[in-house]
C-alpha cells in the first residue's frame, strides 16, 4: 500500500511523506502506482523550478520533503499534491492511504 501523510503547522502544510508500492497490477503494470507516481513527480518538478525553500531527500521507496515554506506559493502546490492524491485514494482505497 501506497502511504502519505502531510503535516500541517495550524493551517499549513510544514511537511510531505510518500512510501510504499500499490501493488494493484504487476510491477511495471501497476496503473495506482503510475498515477501517485505522476502526481508526485509532477509536483516535485513545479516546486524545483519554482525555487521553493523546501528540502527533499529521495530513495528507492520513499519520498520526503521537510520544511515547507509558508509562502502562499509552496503552500498552493501542496495543497494541490494533496488534493490530487486524496482524489486516486477516492477510487483505490484499497492500494492508496493519504494522512492529511
Amino acid at each position: 500500500m501506497i502511504q502519505a501523510i502531510f503535516t500541517k503547522k495550524g493551517n499549513k502544510y510544514t511537511s510531505f511523506s510518500i512510501e510504499g508500492h500499490a501493488d494493484a497490477g504487476p510491477y511495471g503494470k501497476d496503473l495506482v502506482c503510475a498515477g501517485v507516481s505522476a502526481v508526485v513527480f509532477g509536483i516535485l518538478n513545479t516546486l524545483e523550478e519554482d525555487q521553493a525553500k523546501i528540502s527533499i531527500s529521495k530513495d528507492s521507496n520513499k519520498i520526503v520533503i521537510n520544511e515547507i515554506s509558508g509562502d502562499s506559493t509552496t503552500q498552493t502546490i501542496i495543497k494541490t499534491l494533496s488534493k490530487s492524491l486524496k482524489t486516486v485514494e477516492s477510487t483505490n482505497e484499497r492500494y492508496v492511504n493519504i494522512k492529511d
